[in-house]
């Protein structure tokens, strides 16, 4: 079938063109140009539409499939998106396709011969131009049809959720049949929409089973899905007709081109996390097996491993009516966390593989690689550490991955995207490179990475850069891989939603790659990576323990020898490890005998044979150690006030937690606040760029403890002062030592946090400029103090059932800044913000306004991958006035910068004040609650900004008439901690008898420390 000559021109004064010629079998005279397709909109007929031409940025040539301008294809397990079939040497490779910036996307398909080239320039779209699609894979037939699975969806009625499009006639012409897949759950009200499926390759007389699985959660912002399974067959009776079967006793025939109105019930078997549930068929037998991640805590990282196998293309499965998985992990409370990626196939001894990636809990960017089977169970297969930058959106360091197999040898190859940190974009995003491993004993032991794409743009600007991501394999591996993965023009997600990154025009291309051999060489896997989150700590003089664990990964032995400082013993130091042979665990000792009142920073060297074969130390890491020496250590504690919120309090404190679904600010029954922090800010550090610090919980803990936690609790207030006392460490890296962490000095914050009125938490904060500890010149070589900008950041969700589509808004007269909720049902929820002073060295300023105070994205801005390391941050607290990042489809929060420090001395001291505030009726409500709080005195019990004698009658009648209640702590007149007919007494004497004032339980000095 002759194509048409593609002409593609491009630049200002070189015009390019490519012609791509080809000849793909005869089916019935046909033409394969660009052409129109007939797409199906679910409803009765069909209507027409045009190939739609990708906007190019490139020529079209043998590697490019097509484009797109998405740039996240999987939130969780990527599902396998390219096909070779050896016996036509013909591959298919499908993709989710946006067209064009902003607009729809569809499920893209091509398929490419060596003689014929692309069946079509850009590839077709095979979901109708009135829907969506996306979110698919492929398999094929045993005949050799491919077979596309998606999700489609939006406009009603036309809305098919799970659907299958099979090749109608000749593979790889792109002829496709629709059919509308059993996607409904029982008792819920959404259809599964992140369809997974898998062939059987043995067939049973004429039929092939299609085995499908789908997930999808309600539209609440929960991260429950449904997990559900189905499995189908083409009626040998009839050629337009599916017919689909099901634990649960469904047995539904379904026309090509018709929707399932009402859709029927699939077998529904658990709610999990989120993402797909791979499934994988054997290549010699009728085996089938599906996979899925459970999660064992509120978190996408917190998942545990299930599979389920069937030895007859689940005939047990249908008869039991019932499907009990097999838990393969038990993470909890473990080192490691079991993140979403995984992938599973079946090798040509019939034995089944599954690969996933864990991180622990202290490092996102600490990630471990394992796989699993029957003969070996569950061994280390790699792992990957980064420092300098940030993954894109649903991505670790060794993400988005897919496996295959050699026949001839039964080796198992394992292609993925990584990331590291000598290549990351200007925005401080990772441009990806597609790797493989391979292993030649069904996944015992690996041979080393091979970088099969290797395109280093460091430091790159869209759209030079080059990050390749969402790699995938064909299943069936031949002289050469094939590999189909997108090359992301602007590494960090622009399309998906999360503002990481410039929306770019992408290429997909299709990568024929030499099996690589796979040579003995020694492969070495420790955990932890570092030794200083949490801190190791010992009291004064004092000795405490730790262990690491050393994997060989690799084909041959693997030497290791350990050294590290003085105060530490490594037992034992040196050590050898065969081909997989057992884990060496490791023994460290931290002496602090000659220590007390300290934090020590150095590290531990690891010398090893990693990367080659036999004695040779080629290859040398550290390991970062932060060893704490005091007799006041305290870690996180959590204690409530009579209003809630519940409030974390540590050496390493804030207010609000995503790890703990009870933290926040609670009103009426609604949870507005998911976390905030003190921020602080500073400029280029030695030529590290500008960096930023937090006092958060996920692993970046930049404030050591220094001193003992405090709280005064005052019962008949129904409230609770803590106060808290830390020193700021800076995180960079140093290129001239191996710290893993550096420190030019410290800031040490004493805090106040009180809730004055339900809906009202002041916080009251100093920082204290300290020089650096006496030992600190011999490492660090700089002590010059280190200005900056002092401020907070803080995501709200108003309320969190809200799903965090939030808006902003601001009054720079009140000196307020607030997000409410953008969703239905919760336009009047707010929560913000409120300025009331700040001061530096005791010149205090109590009406100019905060420096700066911004609504900005979350995912950027607040919460990058590695912490507020990152540029975005300072660039908000260095950005003077009020401005707002209107996006209601992300996740906002607000950073507001109070006051600039130059220049810090050893005295300098800052002092900031500020009230959290919420209101569920609306903008002018919560102005009203930030009028009050400004105006409100000490004895003003009634609230309305004075103090007179109303506030008598009110505080009279409160304590014995049963009237309202009284402002909590404006109503203890006499600081005593409770309110009592005492405080009458007080405040008459103040008013009338030349008393003292009332007094203010956050105006009181700070305890000693």
């Amino acid at each position: 079938m002759a194509k048409r000559v593609l002409v593609l021109t491009l630049g200002l004064l070189l015009i390019l063109s490519l012609s791509i010629y080809g000849a793909k079998k005869p089916v019935d005279n046909k033409k394969s140009e660009l052409r129109e397709y007939d797409l199906r909109d679910g409803s009765e007929g069909f209507v027409k539409a045009s190939t739609m031409e990708p906007k190019v940025l490139l020529p079209i040539t043998g590697d490019t499939a097509g484009y797109t301008w998405y740039d996240v294809f999987h939130n969780a397990t990527a599902t396998r998106e390219v096909v070779w079939d050896p016996n036509l040497n013909l591959t298919h490779v499908g993709w989710m396709n946006l067209v064009e910036e902003g607009g729809n996307r569809f499920w893209y398909y091509n398929s490419w011969d060596p003689v014929g080239g692309w069946l079509v320039a850009g590839g077709m779209p095979t979901t109708p131009a009135v829907q969506r699609g996306g979110f698919g894979g492929m398999d094929i037939l045993p005949n050799g049809r491919e077979v596309l699975y998606m999700h489609r969806t939006a406009p009603d009625p036309g809305r098919w959720a799970s659907q299958i499009a099979i090749e109608s006639s000749t593979p790889g012409l792109g002829e496709f049949d629709h059919y509308d897949l059993p996607d409904s759950f029982a008792g819920f009200t959404k259809a599964g929409q992140w369809p997974y499926a898998g062939i059987s390759k043995i067939m049973r007389g004429d039929t092939a089973f299609i085995h499908v699985t789908s997930s999808e959660g309600e539209l609440s912002g929960s991260y429950d899905k449904h997990m559900g399974y189905v499995r189908c067959f083409e009626d040998p009776t009839r050629n337009d007709t599916l017919v689909c079967q099901s634990p649960n006793g469904l047995l539904l025939p379904i026309r090509k081109g018709v929707r399932l109105f009402p859709n029927s019930v699939v077998y529904y078997w658990d709610r999990t996390y989120l993402g797909e549930a791979p499934v994988a068929t054997s290549p010699v037998s009728e085996k089938v097996a599906i996979t899925y991640w459970k999660r064992y805590a509120a978190s996408q990282y917190q998942n545990n491993l299930y599979y389920i196998e069937s030895t007859n293309n689940g005939d047990d499965w249908l008869s039991a009516g019932e499907m009990i998985f097999t838990k393969l992990t038990s993470y909890e409370g473990t080192d490691f966390q079991g993140y979403c990626d995984l992938a599973i196939v079946y090798d040509y001894n019939d034995e089944l593989h599954i690969m996933w990636t864990t991180v622990t809990p202290d490092s996102r960017a600490d990630v471990t690689l394992w796989h699993w089977s029957p003969s070996t169970g569950i061994r280390k297969a790699g792992f990957a550490i980064t420092e300098d930058m940030t993954t894109v959106s649903w991505s670790v360091t060794i993400a988005k991955f897919t496996m295959g197999i050699y026949p001839d040898s039964n080796y198992l190859y394992f292609v993925y995207t990584k990331y590291s940190d000598d290549d990351i974009s200007a925005a401080e995003y990772g441009n990806g490179d597609v790797y493989v491993k391979g292993s030649t004993n069904s996944g015992l032991t690996w041979g080393p990475e091979v970088n099969m794409t290797s395109t280093n743009t460091d430091g790159c600007t869209p759209p030079n850069c080059m990050s390749e991501i969402n790699a995938s394999v064909g299943e069936v591996v031949g002289e050469s891989l094939h590999v189909k993965y997108v090359v992301d023009r602007d590494a960090g997600s622009g399309s998906s939603g999360n503002n990481e990154g410039v929306i770019t025009n992408n290429e997909v291309r299709y990568l024929r790659y030499p099996r690589p051999s796979i040579p003995a060489v020694a492969q070495i896997a420790y955990t932890p990576a570092q030794l200083n989150a949490p801190f190791t700590w010992a009291t004064n003089g004092g000795n405490t323990s730790d262990t690491m664990t050393f994997d060989n990964t690799g084909t041959s032995t693997l030497y290791v020898t350990l050294s590290g400082p003085s105060w530490l013993t490594i037992s034992p130091n040196t050590f050898s490890i065969a081909e997989a042979g057992a884990a060496q665990e490791v023994y460290l000792t931290f002496n602090g005998a000659t220590f007390s009142d300290t934090i020590i920073i150095d590290s531990m060297m690891i010398a090893s044979n990693n990367g080659v074969n036999g004695l040779v130390y080629s290859d040398t890491d550290m390991v970062g150690i932060h060893f704490v020496v005091t007799d006041e250590f305290y870690r996180v504690e959590y204690d409530t006030c009579d209003y809630s919120p519940i409030t974390q309090v540590s050496n390493m404190g804030t207010l609000g937690s995503q790890d703990f679904d009870s933290v926040g600010m609670f009103y009426k029954g609604n949870n507005y606040l998911f976390e905030f922090t003190p921020v602080f800010v500073t400029g280029d550090l030695d030529g590290l760029g500008p960096v930023g610090f937090t006092w958060l919980h996920q692993g970046h803990n930049d404030f050591l403890p220094e001193g003992n936690i405090s709280s005064a609790k005052y019962d008949n207030l129904g409230v609770q002062v803590f106060y808290q006392k830390a020193g700021l460490v800076f995180p960079p890296r140093r290129s001239d030592h191996n710290l893993y962490h550096s420190w030019w000095g410290y800031w040490t914050r004493y805090s106040k946090v009180i809730q004055l009125h339900p809906q009202i938490i002041l916080v009251y904060d100093w920082w204290v400029w300290n020089a650096p500890p006496v030992w600190w010149d011999d490492l660090a070589g700089s002590t010059d103090p280190q200005g900056g900008y002092f401020g907070i950041g803080a995501d709200w969700d108003v309320p969190a059932d809200a799903a965090g589509r939030n808006k902003g808004g601001y009054d720079d007269v009140l000196n307020l800044i607030w997000l409410y909720a953008d969703t239905t049902g919760f336009e009047k929820f707010y929560g913000g913000f409120l300025w009331l002073r700040d001061g530096v060295d005791g010149v205090i300023d109590s009406t100019g306004g905060p420096f700066g105070a911004h609504v900005t994205n979350n995912q950027t801005q607040l919460y990058p991958d590695r912490g507020y390391d990152d540029d975005s941050l300072y660039y908000f607290m260095s950005t003077p006035g009020y401005s707002i990042q209107q996006d209601s489809s992300q996740d906002m929060n607000i950073i507001m910068s109070f006051v600039e420090v130059p220049n810090p001395t050893p005295t300098t001291v800052v002092e900031l004040r500020y009230a959290l505030l919420v209101s569920d009726k609306g903008e002018d409500s919560l102005k009203y609650v930030a009028n009050k709080m400004k105006q409100a005195k000490a004895g003003d019990t009634n609230g309305d900004g004075g103090v007179t004698v109303s506030d008598v009658v009110f505080l009279i009648n409160a304590l014995f008439k049963g009237g309202p209640a009284p402002w909590k702590a404006y109503a203890d007149t006499n600081g005593d901690g409770s309110i009592t007919v005492s405080d009458v007494v007080y405040l008459i004497n103040a008013l009338f008898k030349g008393g003292p004032k009332s007094k203010l339980i956050w105006c009181q000095t700070l305890p000693p420390w």
